[in-house]
Order: C-alpha cells, then structure tokens, then sequence
C-alpha cells in the first residue's frame, strides 16, 4: 500500500486527492504503514489532515503516539486472558 486515495464527493467538499508516499520522504515505510492503520481506525481524513497541514516533526509525533498505542494495546490484550482462556485453564 503507497497510496492514500479519498472517495468523497466531489460536490460536497473538495475534489478527491491522492497522496503518495513519494511525497513524503521524511517518512519510513513503516511509518507510512501506520499511518495506513491510523486510517483504518479514525479514517482517511485524519490521516489527510495530518500529512497536509502539520509539519514534517509533528506528523512523525502523531506516528510514534500512535504506534505506542497500538504496542500498549497488544501487551494489553497478550497480558490479559480472555474469558474463555480463563475457564479452559481450568479444565
């Protein structure tokens, strides 16, 4: 994935754009994957909105803030059992 393309409608807002990682040089790939995951979550404008008007320090802030919540949810989940886990651990 390289691209960021919004699908809004073009008669109510502005015309669709693309934006490629190209365009963003001062960002590794893996952070241009996290921002493919921060689309998934809070959407295609956020993540337009952030490459289009922060500066280049802000954008990889807004990653890494994001990245550490996706690494605390993982140890999140890892270090809690589930319901289920629970009652077969007994069995």
């Amino acid at each position: 994935m390289t691209k960021f393309e919004m699908s809004e409608d073009q008669s109510v807002g502005p015309p669709a754009m693309t934006l490629e990682h190209a365009a963003f040089p001062h960002l590794t790939s893996f952070e241009w994957q996290a921002l493919h995951r921060l689309a998934a979550v809070s959407g295609e404008v956020v993540v337009t909105s952030l490459l289009s008007s922060a500066t280049p320090d802000q954008q990889r802030q807004a990653i890494q803030e994001f990245m550490d919540r996706e690494l605390a949810e993982a140890k999140r989940r890892v270090s809690t059992p589930s319901h289920a886990s629970r009652n077969n651990a007994g069995d």
